[in-house]
Formats: C-alpha cells, sequence, structure tokens
C-alpha cells in the first residue's frame, strides 16, 4: 500500500486519488499527476519534492515507442499510427508544443525508479506521455498496479513481459525485462492518448516544428 501512495499519490491535498479500471476510476494517475491534471508551478514543486531536481527540454520531440522497435505495430496499432503522425515527415527532427522533464537523481528509499521522463503539451498543460524506469526494486511495483486497476493483458514478448491497462483511449504498460548484462529492469509507460491526440489538433500542420537550417547535422 506504501507504494501505491507513492507512486499514485493518496495526498488527500491534491485530491488525486483516482484509481483506475479495477477500482472504479477512469484516468491513470502518477504522483498526483491524471490525465486532467494540468501542470502548474505548485505541481512542478511537488515533483521535485518526490523526484529530485529537473532537467527540462521545450519544444521537445514525442516518441511513443517502446520496448523494441515495431513493438507498437504489432500490439497496438492505433498507437503507432498515432506515433507515425508525431514524427512526420519520417527521419527529421520534429518538435512539438510540449515540454519533457528528466528527473534521474531520485532517492532509492523513497521510490524504486532511476530515472522518471514526463512530456507535457505546452497549450493545456496536461500530460501526454510517461516513461518510468526501474531496476530489480521495480518488481514490487506490479502488485500495487494490480491493486489499482485491476487484471491486465499480458503481452509475452522476445526478452520481456509487458502488462496493459486500458482506461478509455489511454493506455498503462508495465514492462519486465533483462538488459545486456542480464540485470532485471522494469518500466512504466503511460499513454494519455487523447491529450496526445488534442495536442496534434491545436499544432495542425504549423505546429510542429522541423529544425533549422543551421541547426541541421553538417553530416
Amino acid at each position: 500500500m506504501l507504494l501505491l501512495c507513492l507512486l499514485m499519490s493518496c495526498d488527500s491535498k491534491e485530491g488525486a486519488y483516482e484509481s483506475g479500471k479495477g477500482a472504479g476510476n477512469s484516468t491513470f494517475t502518477f504522483l498526483g499527476l491524471g490525465a486532467d491534471t494540468p501542470l502548474n508551478d505548485a505541481r512542478r514543486d511537488r515533483l521535485k519534492e518526490r523526484l529530485g531536481s529537473e532537467a527540462m527540454v521545450r519544444r521537445t520531440t514525442i516518441d511513443l515507442e517502446v520496448n523494441r522497435p515495431g513493438f507498437l505495430a504489432d500490439h497496438f496499432g492505433d498507437l503507432a499510427d498515432l506515433n507515425k503522425q508525431l514524427n512526420w515527415p519520417p527521419r527529421e527532427r520534429v518538435e512539438h508544443a510540449a515540454t519533457l522533464l528528466t528527473y534521474r537523481y531520485i532517492d532509492a528509499a523513497e521510490l524504486p525508479f532511476d530515472k522518471v521522463a514526463l512530456i507535457f503539451a505546452d497549450p493545456t498543460g496536461r500530460p501526454l506521455l510517461l516513461n518510468a524506469y526501474a531496476g530489480a526494486a521495480g518488481e514490487a511495483l506490479l502488485p500495487s498496479l494490480e491493486e489499482k486497476y485491476g487484471v491486465a493483458r499480458e503481452i509475452p514478448w522476445e526478452g520481456g513481459h509487458t502488462r496493459v491497462w486500458t482506461q478509455g483511449e489511454d493506455r498503462l504498460l508495465f514492462t519486465a525485462w533483462r538488459d545486456q548484462y542480464d540485470r532485471p529492469r522494469h518500466t512504466i509507460t503511460i499513454y494519455y492518448t487523447a491529450n496526445l491526440k488534442a495536442l496534434m489538433a491545436i499544432e495542425g500542420d504549423g505546429g510542429k516544428e522541423k529544425p533549422s537550417e543551421g541547426r541541421k547535422s553538417i553530416f
């Protein structure tokens, strides 16, 4: 239950204990952030309190792919199509009206993650994508997720095993895999699909940016 509160926030001040399908709730949450929770200064301060200092990238790219190239196309065709739209034209760096916050200095005594990356839409402040990475300690996250969101759909694949929960268009993935040194690794990914689509609608053809001529690689 401690991990459940740490991950999904049982803080009544934030009003953010919103569970998933298994408990009758309608959004995936992480430390008080849900699909309809806009990022503001107070929430950024709270994230820094829990996750340590942040690194920020504005006008970031958005890559939805996980696990291995082609995983989305094999198992989540709609997300694969969305990823193509977010990164069109291919082989170019396509930047969006979005901000990436990355946390690498997380207190292992408080949370089992060694890296957390969150992307937010600039026009709305709402979350678009979460990736949280953990080592062997991440195994303890699964019971908390099952308690909160119920039974997951399971996808075994070469090199790992992914469990999937769905809330409307949004998805939460919990993946267990082993790295090149045969060490256990765990990843939580949340796709706030409705928010991603809303950002694309706001951006239209003019909202995405390609690098200027001066920033292109000389190679």
